[in-house]
C-alpha cells in the first residue's frame, strides 16, 4: 500500500513538473516570466504576482474571463476546476484537455488570454 502511495505521488509530482515546463515553453512565445508556488499538493502560477493558472492531480487550469471560458469549455475534455466532487465548481478557471497543454503553439495561445486577462485586472492588495 505504501510503494503505491509513494508511486502515486512520483506520478503527481512528474505530471506537475510536466506541466510548469509546457507553460514556460508556450509563455516565451509572449516573452513573459512565470513563477511558480507549491499550493496544496499542487502549484500555482504566476505572473507579476499574479495568479493565472492552477496546476494540481485534476489537471492544468487556467483563468480565464467569461468570454474565454465559454469558448474553451466548447473543448472536449475541457471543465470548471473542482478539485473534490463535492465542492463547487470554479467560477473563474478552466481545466485544460490535456491535448491542449501538451501542444505548445494551442497552449501559448490560452496562455495569453489568461495572463492578459488576469493582467487587465486590479492589482493584488499588498497583505
Amino acid at each position: 500500500m505504501l510503494n503505491k502511495r509513494v508511486s502515486n505521488k512520483q506520478s503527481e509530482k512528474a505530471q506537475l513538473a510536466e506541466m510548469e515546463n509546457q507553460l514556460v515553453a508556450a509563455a516565451e512565445s509572449f516573452a513573459v516570466e512565470l513563477e511558480f508556488k507549491p499550493m496544496f499538493g499542487g502549484a500555482c502560477a504566476y505572473v507579476k504576482s499574479r495568479i493565472f493558472a492552477s496546476l494540481s492531480n485534476v489537471g492544468l487550469a487556467l483563468k480565464l474571463s467569461p468570454d474565454a471560458q465559454t469558448e474553451l469549455l466548447k473543448l472536449e475534455g475541457a471543465k470548471r476546476l473542482q478539485y473534490e466532487t463535492d465542492s463547487t465548481p470554479s467560477k473563474q478557471y478552466i481545466v485544460v484537455p490535456s491535448e491542449v497543454w501538451t501542444d505548445e503553439r494551442e497552449l501559448a495561445i490560452w496562455l495569453k488570454k489568461s495572463v492578459d486577462f488576469v493582467m487587465a485586472q486590479p492589482a493584488p492588495r499588498s497583505k
